[in-house]
């Protein structure tokens, strides 16, 4: 079987950690993948479209096309997935108005005109449930052979609060900044690290040491980790992130603390693998249980990374990608 993944970015997160990654595994379910870049211009598209005529199922990763783009693909497309793991039919929460007409319509007509749709998370599928013929859910994966704990312990030092992201959500970090300079007033011992490409919302007197971020150092930032922080507003964007933080952290057997919006109240079990929180009140009480026991600490991770195992790693949903694709292909 043959597949065209259609992607904006081959670099961007959604494009490598959806699909990307999975190629390996695809081929070796029998499926041979051709990545082609969606460009801009209608011309160079046109061109993307017709190469992808070839393959026996096109998957479109999170991109919506204008009705006449969609169209021409579909012409071409033998079979067409679309994938996404934000929520595209809304404006981000930064915007000050969520709803905008057009992302909504550019929504309804991929899902209409898709084959298949898969979707991030239930919120995610909520959305396109009433226009897709084929629907199903396929969490965002990690490589949990790849991210894992440290082989040994870290000594006892100070407690690490970690939080790691893009330039497009240090505003979330920024919303908890008071509980965290409470906390960490009061906790001499205790300093908050932040890996981005960017920092601009977070304020002046918030005492955070600001990595910028690296592939290559990713894995080590991640573990020197005591505690990973996933804050979020509740807004209609938001309920559709695919909570790859956590996985991150979990991963590597950290506990987590972070807001139950979306899927962020599935993944982290509260009490068990880490604690939900809403309220300032709230952030500053988990933080101090955990501060309180590195025991805890070590507990707690070590479920988190169970869960990860079990059912987010990249083993598992490569596995079920596979099986969505054969199943798409027999009809």
């Amino acid at each position: 079987m043959k597949s065209a993944i259609l992607v904006q970015r081959p670099s961007g997160a959604s494009s490598r950690f959806r699909i990307l990654q999975h190629l390996d595994a695809l081929r070796d379910a029998g499926i041979e993948s051709e990545v082609l870049t969606i460009p801009d211009g209608a011309t160079a598209r046109l061109g993307v479209f017709r190469s992808s005529a070839d393959a026996d199922i096109v998957f479109l990763q999170k991109k919506l096309f204008s009705a006449v783009e969609l169209a021409v693909l579909r012409r071409f497309a033998k079979r067409l997935v679309y994938d996404f793991d934000d929520a595209v039919m809304f404006r981000d929460s930064w915007r000050g108005d969520f709803v905008s007409r057009s992302r909504a319509t550019r929504f309804r007509r991929t899902v209409r005109t898709a084959d298949l749709v898969i979707a991030g998370n239930a919120y995610l599928a909520a959305q396109a449930q009433p226009d897709a013929r084929m629907l199903s859910v396929l969490p965002t994966s990690v490589d949990t052979d790849y991210l894992t704990p440290a082989p040994e312990p870290a000594p006892t030092g100070r407690l690490v609060l970690g939080w790691i992201g893009s330039g497009s959500t240090v505003g979330y970090l920024a919303a908890i900044a008071a509980p965290l300079k409470d906390f960490l007033k009061g906790h001499c011992d205790a300093r908050l690290v932040a890996i981005s490409d960017k920092f601009d919302p977070l304020p002046d007197d918030l005492p955070v040491e600001r990595r910028q971020w690296n592939a290559e150092r990713e894995l080590a930032d991640l573990r020197c980790f005591d505690i990973g922080l996933m804050p979020l507003a509740d807004d209609p964007w938001t309920r559709g992130k695919c909570g790859f933080k956590l996985l991150q952290y979990f991963a590597v057997g950290k506990p987590c603390v972070c807001s139950p919006v979306g899927v962020n109240a599935e993944i982290v079990s509260d009490g068990t693998s880490g604690f939900h929180a809403v309220t300032d009140a709230q952030w500053t009480a988990a933080l101090e249980k955990l501060a309180a026991s590195r025991n805890m600490c070590v507990e707690m991770g070590a479920r988190g990374r169970a869960t990860v195992v079990e059912r987010y790693s990249k083993k598992v949903v490569a596995r079920q990608l596979a099986e969505l694709l054969t199943e798409l292909a027999a009809h």
